[in-house]
């Protein structure tokens, strides 16, 4: 059986947790704040409950929760 990627989940990330997604990966941050890192592409975005990002580029998206903070992936 192969993972699919259409699927979504939600997690909480306790303050200095680390989760890496892939790239093209859309995450939304449900509560607290989430810090992305998106690698090769150098960028970084901070999102508040309610905002959402989909990393582009080429590597591995580092998500880190500030304060305890809920966040979904979903594609």
């Amino acid at each position: 059986m192969h993972a699919r990627d259409d699927v979504r989940w939600t997690v909480e990330l306790n303050p200095g947790a680390v989760l890496r997604l892939s790239p093209g990966t859309t995450v939304g941050c449900r509560a607290g704040s989430v810090w992305l890192t998106e690698y090769r592409s150098g960028r970084d975005v901070l999102l508040a409950a309610g905002d959402v990002h989909t990393a582009g580029g080429a590597g591995p998206v580092v998500v880190t929760g500030r304060g305890l903070a809920g966040a979904w992936r979903g594609r």
